[in-house]
């Protein structure tokens, strides 16, 4: 809001945070979208290519912002540095969302903030591992921001409560006094060797894989994802809860997602490495393809409306199978990680369907 206008176009990644979205609605501004790389072996999104930023911007010489999300959540990490440099080529500001790299920036062991590499604001969401309380994050403008500070602080008094939480506020304060503390560098510290640790384990185990920087990008050391033939995710996911009581972040139809937090002990990533191997030599049944289900939206949305006047227009409510080459109304976004299936203005198509089994019916613009 505070950066775009009505009919402004802001380039942005398919994979960004519904909240994102919220805010194109709100502004009116129109998006852009720039699909990063697929990891098709994983069905998830990868790194976001600094020629295809340059490309866009080419071809949209009046937009008014890029907007990129880094890391994904499985922690794949894109070169934010060039895509910085080609932003200030054309002089457009560049928005990252680094609200899964919160710690990035207490550690030279992890990836480099973008506040280091030429971002001019940059998202932190200390909550999701940095200790703070639930629905605290922060919001940095970098030194040499295009960004006026002014205008941003304008834009967030039109949201936000003329009565804010100090014990949210308070507990940012303290998050980050913690992690730049001594003990808070030792937790973190241990924590990356945990990390390491149960990685190299996980090495070392028959039929299971882990994303990884070998694959050919770089990676959040500490977000593990990791597969194991013949089972999905959400299989895998059971079993280490049933059998062996471990929760885990998150499962999709391909894998799960690990977070080595900080208030791990090196004897947790020990019992879940001896469980994986169990399950890896195991003899376990899974039947969750007959659901035909997926989980990270994969599709490039065909946009045939704005997002404003989609949410705005006179709407209503049909059985999902009868919404295929209808307008959708909504926004469709599970969470985690957040990122959606369906937004306003997009064309519904069949391809949607093992997104949405969970929905029986759809909001789509009245004809």
């Amino acid at each position: 809001m505070a950066l775009t206008k009505k009919g402004q176009k802001v380039i942005i990644n398919r994979n960004c945070h519904r909240s994102a979205l919220t805010g194109l609605m709100i502004s009116g501004a129109d998006p852009i979208w720039v699909c990063p790389s697929r990891i098709d072996d994983w069905s998830i999104w990868g790194n976001i290519e600094p020629e295809k930023i340059e490309k866009a911007l080419k071809e949209n010489p009046d937009a008014g912002l890029v907007w990129i999300t880094n890391p994904t959540y499985e922690g794949v990490v894109s070169d934010i540095k060039s895509i910085s440099a080609i932003c200030k080529k054309y002089n457009v500001p560049l928005v990252v969302d680094e609200a899964h790299g919160c710690l990035w920036n207490f550690s030279s062991h992890l990836p480099q903030s973008a506040l280091k590499l030429g971002a001019d604001v940059v998202v932190h969401s200390l909550h999701k591992t940095g200790g703070s309380m639930s629905q605290s994050s922060m919001l940095h403008v970098s030194k040499n921001s295009m960004i006026n500070p002014d205008t941003v602080e304008k834009a967030l008094k039109l949201l936000h409560t003329t009565s804010p939480s100090l014990m949210l506020l308070g507990s940012l304060d303290a998050s980050r006094a913690v992690l730049q503390s001594k003990s808070g560098q030792t937790m973190l510290e241990r924590t990356i060797k945990n990390a390491k640790y149960l990685r190299k384990r996980l090495d070392n185990i028959p039929n299971l894989q882990q994303l990884k920087n070998d694959f050919g990008y770089s990676t959040d050391v500490t977000k593990v994802f990791i597969k194991i033939d013949g089972l999905s995710g959400k299989r895998l996911e059971s079993i280490l809860e049933i059998d062996f009581g471990i929760e885990v972040e998150s499962a999709s139809d391909i894998g799960v997602l690990i977070l080595c937090n900080l208030g791990n002990k090196r004897s947790d990533f020990a019992y879940l490495a001896d469980a994986l191997e169990k399950i890896a030599q195991g003899n376990h049944k899974d039947i969750y393809y007959l659901e035909n289900r997926k989980h990270m939206p994969m599709l490039e949305p065909q946009i045939v409306m704005s997002l404003r006047d989609a949410y705005y227009a006179e709407k209503e409510i049909i059985k999902k199978e009868d919404a295929i080459g209808r307008i959708s109304a909504e926004v469709i976004a599970e969470c985690p990680p957040g990122i959606s299936i369906l937004l306003p203005g997009e064309l519904i198509t069949e391809e949607h369907l093992p997104y949405l089994n969970d929905y029986e019916t759809l909001e789509v613009v009245k004809k």
